[in-house]
């Protein structure tokens, strides 16, 4: 059986329902839920991680990776 093969969790945003990540993103690869019912997820790419917070099933808020140059001295 071929390896399912995912999109880039890049292309998350706000909005999507837990079912869409799942569908597009695969799962996640660690999640916690507060008391509060709010879930924190995190998905691995290619480039590092993306962090979501979702509230009722859906995304509220994405932290993506930010780029560091590092410029060496000559």
């Amino acid at each position: 059986m071929p390896r399912k093969t995912y999109e880039d969790p890049k292309g998350i945003g706000p909005g999507m329902s837990y079912e869409e990540l799942v569908r597009r993103f695969g799962p996640p690869s660690f999640g916690v839920t507060t008391d509060r019912g709010t879930q924190t997820f995190t998905y691995l790419g290619r480039d590092g991680g993306v962090d979501l917070e979702l509230q009722d099933g859906k995304v509220l808020k994405v932290v993506k990776p930010q780029e560091i140059v590092v410029v060496a001295p000559k």
